[in-house]
């Protein structure tokens, strides 16, 4: 079995304009637009995948958007700030769905699938 991941650097999240007959909410934030990089991942349960250097070279990036295929749930280990890069395991935090994790230069991110 595997899962596909399609992950996303992100500049920031900001504060959007709003239709104020419509919301009861002062603001709305979205993500930040273009993405600054991109990589597909496919996790097994087998063995863990990190990241490429792509998600982690921009200085500019602020998040991660980890997108797992519809179904599936990976566990996952972020490495921050050059520190050694660590595989995740079946000890570390489960994720499914659309998500959204802090991110800077020299972060590196691994999946494993859950079984």
């Amino acid at each position: 079995m595997t899962a596909v991941l399609r992950c996303f650097a992100r500049g920031a999240i900001k504060t959007g304009a709003q239709d104020r007959s419509q919301l009861s909410n002062d603001s709305i934030l979205i993500m930040s637009e273009p993405y600054i990089a991109r990589e597909s991942i496919t996790a097994d349960t087998g063995t863990p995948l990190t990241s490429g250097a792509d998600l982690s070279a921009n200085a500019g990036a602020r998040l991660l958007q980890v997108q797992v295929q519809t179904g599936k749930t990976v566990h996952y280990r972020i490495s921050a700030n050059g520190d050694d890069t660590v595989a995740a395991d079946t000890s570390d935090p489960i994720v499914a769905g659309d998500n959204l994790f802090q991110w800077g230069p020299a972060h590196f991110i691994s999946f494993l699938e859950a079984s």
